[in-house]
C-alpha cells in the first residue's frame, strides 16, 4: 500500500506537470463486474510539448446503484478531485457513450464545480486578489463509435430473419470451437477442397464488429462448412461421432437464401468496420472526423436503401432502415442541433 501510494504520488506530480497551462479532455465509461457491482473509469486526454498525444487513467472507481446523473457527476469530480484539484481547472470536454444520464450528468458537474471554486481566489496581473472563475465551458462528446454500435444494434431488432441467421451461425461456431476435433476435421476438409482454413471467431453483445468478423469467417469457410455439416447428417464413417450428431439442429442444412443474406450483410457493415477502425484511433485526434464520417454513413445506408441498390433482400432493407433511423437521431442532437 505504501508503494501504491508513493507512485501515486510521483504520477500525481508529473500529470500535473504535463498538463499545467492546457486543457484536457477526459472519457468516461461504465462497466459491470461478473458480481453485478458498477464500476467507473475516468481517463485523462491531452497533448504534450512534443505534440504527442498522452493519455492517464486516472481512476477506477466503485459506483453504488442507482446510476443516476446527480451520482455519476458526484463520483466523477470526487475521483478527479482525489488525485489532483488543479485538473478540474483544466477540463475541455468529456467523452461518453450515448446513455441518457450523461448530457444532465455535464450539467450537474458544472454546479458542483461552482461550489467547489467559490472559495477559491487567484492573482490577477495589477496583484489584486480576485475570485477564482470556475470552468464552466467543458462540453459533452458523445462517442461516435457507440453509436455505431447502438444503430447496428437496432438494425437487428428490427431484421429479425437477418438476427436469426447470426444466430445459427453463432450456435453452428460455438459448437464447432469447443471441439478441438471438429477444428481438425474442419482443417482436413479445408485441406481438401484446398481452401484456406480460417480461425473460429464467437462475437460479443458489445462489439458490433466481432459479429461482423464472426460472419466473415463463416462465409469464407462456406464450402468446408455445408461439406462438414452434409457428411454428418449422412452419417459418412469418420463423422458420426464428433460433438455435432447427426440429428443435432445446428447440423441442419443452411438454406442458399441465409447464405446471400448473410452475405449482403457482410458487404453493408465493411464501411462500418473501417469508420470503426478510425474512430477508434489512439494515434492521432478524432473528434474532426466526425462530420465527415456521419455523412459518409449517413450516405452509404441511404444508397442501401434506395431501390437501385445492390441489397436486394426484405430482412437487409429492413435493417438499413433502422440503423438509417438511429444514425438520424444522433445527427440531429450533434450535427444538425
Amino acid at each position: 500500500m505504501k508503494l501504491w501510494e508513493a507512485e501515486r504520488l510521483v504520477f500525481k506530480v508529473k500529470l500535473e506537470k504535463l498538463v499545467s497551462g492546457r486543457r484536457v479532455g477526459m472519457t468516461t465509461d461504465m462497466w459491470t463486474s461478473a458480481a453485478g457491482r458498477g464500476y467507473m473509469v475516468i481517463t485523462v486526454h491531452f497533448i504534450d510539448d512534443e505534440w504527442k498525444m498522452r493519455n492517464a487513467v486516472l481512476a477506477f472507481k466503485r459506483v453504488l446503484y442507482p446510476h443516476t446523473s446527480e451520482r455519476l457527476a458526484s463520483h466523477f469530480l470526487e475521483a478527479v478531485n482525489e488525485l489532483s484539484p488543479e485538473l478540474v481547472s483544466s477540463l475541455w470536454a468529456v467523452t461518453a457513450d450515448n446513455a441518457a444520464t450523461h448530457p444532465v450528468m455535464i450539467e450537474e458537474m458544472k454546479k458542483l464545480i461552482r461550489k467547489q471554486f467559490e472559495s477559491r481566489v487567484a492573482a490577477a496581473d495589477d496583484g489584486t486578489v480576485v475570485p477564482q472563475k470556475a470552468p464552466e465551458d467543458f462540453f459533452l462528446i458523445r462517442c461516435f463509435a457507440n453509436v455505431v454500435q447502438l444503430a447496428l444494434k437496432e438494425g437487428r431488432k428490427d431484421a429479425p430473419s437477418i438476427d436469426s441467421s447470426i444466430g445459427k451461425f453463432r450456435d453452428n461456431f460455438k459448437k464447432t470451437s469447443d471441439s478441438p476435433e471438429l477444428i481438425e476435421t474442419m482443417q482436413s476438409l479445408c485441406a481438401t477442397l484446398k481452401q484456406q482454413f480460417h480461425k473460429f471467431e464467437l462475437d460479443t453483445p458489445i462489439r458490433w464488429n466481432s459479429t461482423f468478423h464472426m460472419i466473415d469467417t463463416g462465409i469464407k469457410l462456406k464450402p468446408a462448412l455445408v461439406e462438414l455439416l452434409h457428411r454428418i447428417r449422412n452419417r459418412h464413417g469418420g463423422y458420426c461421432d464428433l460433438s455435432i450428431n447427426p440429428d443435432d439442429p445446428v447440423c441442419e442444412e443452411i438454406p442458399e437464401s441465409v447464405w446471400e443474406g448473410l452475405s449482403e450483410f457482410c458487404k453493408f457493415l465493411e464501411i462500418f468496420r473501417k469508420i470503426t477502425v478510425i474512430m477508434e484511433a489512439k494515434g492521432h485526434p478524432t473528434l474532426g472526423l466526425v462530420a465527415p464520417v456521419y455523412y459518409l454513413v449517413d450516405g452509404h445506408v441511404a444508397r442501401a436503401i434506395d431501390k437501385e441498390s445492390e441489397f436486394k433482400t426484405a430482412g437487409m432493407i429492413k435493417f438499413a432502415t433502422a440503423v438509417q433511423r438511429k444514425i438520424k437521431e444522433y445527427g440531429d442532437v450533434v450535427i444538425r442541433p
